[in-house]
């Protein structure tokens, strides 16, 4: 089973980079200009299958030479096998972490983290142009979102989830 731990409040992309986009300089829309980059980071997220907001999980299960944990990117922090720490190097492959082939137990307990140290400028660009495109159109009347953004975000589109 996989629990999510801890969520960064730290978003991947600045408030002051949309308003450097937005060409605002008042801090009147701070408030919802914060809730549309979270939203567009979200999108972002859910259109690629990957995660762009740093994360902190645990899996807890039956041990398994591989853990396919369905989340990119990750790194892995802890591993215990039979409640004691693993000695040797686990391998990360796509979102699935592999035990070496003659590792045994019978439970196991993985912490991971998921997320970019710093996100690829493309996607950057394509969060600010989904959140400037919500900004714009505050009605419900957004059908589809920017063109641009879906062929930045493309590239890193995760097809067999």
């Amino acid at each position: 089973m996989i629990k999510l731990i801890k969520e960064s409040e730290k978003l991947p992309v600045d408030l002051a980079d949309l308003k450097n986009h937005l060409r605002q300089t008042e801090g009147d829309f701070e408030a919802l200009l914060s809730i549309l980059l979270k939203a567009a980071i979200l999108h972002a997220e859910n259109f690629t299958g990957q995660q762009f907001i740093s994360r902190t999980y645990s899996f807890t299960g039956h041990f398994s030479q591989i853990i396919k944990t369905d989340i990119m990117p990750i790194n892995v922090v802890s591993t215990e096998v039979d409640g004691k720490s693993f000695p040797g190097v686990v391998n990360i492959d796509g979102s699935s972490i592999i035990f070496p082939d003659n590792t045994v137990g019978k439970e196991c307990k993985i912490t991971f983290t998921s997320g970019y140290a710093e996100i690829p400028a493309d996607v950057k660009a394509a969060v600010l142009l989904i959140s400037a495109k919500l900004f714009t159109n505050p009605s419900d009347s957004v059908e589809s979102l920017p063109k641009a953004s879906t062929n930045l975000l493309r590239p890193y589109k995760r097809w067999a989830r």
